[in-house]
C-alpha cells in the first residue's frame, strides 16, 4: 500500500471517528415536493408534527430522549387527504418496562385498537399481520435496533423518521 493510500485511509477513520462532533440539525435539505409512494412532504410534515403531539397527550418522562410515534394508513391517499391515524404511543420507560419505547408502544396501542371487538376495525390477529404491510410508522428519530426489529417483523409498509437519535452518537 501506498503511503498516499494509507493517509487517505487514516484520515478517514479518523473523520468518521469524529463526525458525531458536528450536529446533524446544521445540515440543511432542500425542499421536497413528494416523498416515497407520492405522498407529499406537507403530509409527512403533518404526521410528523403528529407524532412529536404525543408525547404531550401520552406524558413522556424519558429521562433519555423523548420518542413519539403514530401509526397511519395511506392506502386511501388521495391528493386532499392526509391519510386515517390509527393510533399513537410515546416512550414510557419510566414504568420500569425498558421495551416500551415510542415505537413499541405505538405497535401495543395499535394491537389494540385494531382487535377491540367494540371498535371500528374489530380484526382477527391473522387480519392484525396483514394490516401491518399497508400501514406506515412516524417516529420522531431513528428506531432503535429493539424497535427497527419489531418494525420489520411486523412487516410495516414503511418507517418514517426525523433524525438520528442523540444517544448513538457514543456507540
Amino acid at each position: 500500500m501506498t503511503f498516499t493510500a494509507s493517509l487517505f485511509l487514516a484520515s478517514l477513520c479518523f473523520i468518521n471517528s469524529h463526525a458525531w462532533i458536528v450536529p446533524q440539525e446544521t445540515l440543511v435539505l432542500p425542499r421536497q415536493k413528494a416523498t416515497s409512494n407520492e405522498i407529499p412532504s406537507h403530509i409527512r410534515s403533518f404526521w410528523m408534527k403528529r407524532a412529536l403531539q404525543a408525547l404531550d397527550e401520552l406524558v413522556s418522562p424519558c429521562p433519555y430522549e423523548a420518542f413519539g410515534a403514530v401509526i397511519v394508513n395511506h392506502t386511501t391517499y388521495l391528493p386532499h387527504d392526509i391519510g386515517d391515524l390509527i393510533c399513537i404511543g410515546a416512550n414510557a420507560i419510566s414504568t420500569g418496562n425498558p421495551t416500551l419505547h415510542g415505537e413499541m408502544a405505538a405497535i401495543n396501542n395499535c394491537t389494540v385498537v385494531l382487535s377491540d371487538p367494540d371498535g371500528h376495525y374489530k380484526l382477527s390477529p391473522p387480519d392484525i399481520q396483514n394490516a401491518w404491510h399497508q400501514l406506515t410508522l412516524y417516529t420522531t428519530a431513528e428506531p432503535c435496533p429493539m424497535c427497527s426489529a419489531a418494525i420489520r417483523w411486523a412487516g410495516f409498509k414503511e418507517c418514517v423518521y426525523v433524525r438520528r437519535s442523540l444517544r448513538d452518537r457514543a456507540i
